[in-house]
């Protein structure tokens, strides 16, 4: 048996944009290799599409991962400064 195992992914573009169920896999992925980080606000929403939140501080982008019993809401926060990422966090939230 296995409890609280899932599969994750390198990150992939096309994955990304094209099949959003999976994006949740990612992020682990995405916020290991710091490749985020020093990119600016328009290569990341030209590779992340566009977030739900952009501010003059932070882009936020929401990702919902649907577990066999349980569902999450994902928030991938990324900080930046002068419209370059400085820092990239994650948030998770149990939904009902």
């Amino acid at each position: 048996m296995y409890f609280g195992l899932r599969t994750q992914l390198d990150f992939n573009q096309e994955v990304w944009m094209n099949k959003p169920e999976n994006r949740y896999l990612m992020l682990e992925n995405l916020l290991e290799s710091k490749q985020l980080i020093s990119k600016t606000t328009n290569q990341v929403k030209s590779t992340l599409g566009k977030p739900l939140i952009e501010n003059d501080t932070v882009l936020i982008y929401e990702i919902l991962e649907i577990g066999k019993l349980d569902f999450y809401e994902n928030k991938l926060i990324l900080h930046h400064h002068n419209r370059t990422i400085s820092r990239v966090e994650l948030k998770k939230q149990k939904l009902h």
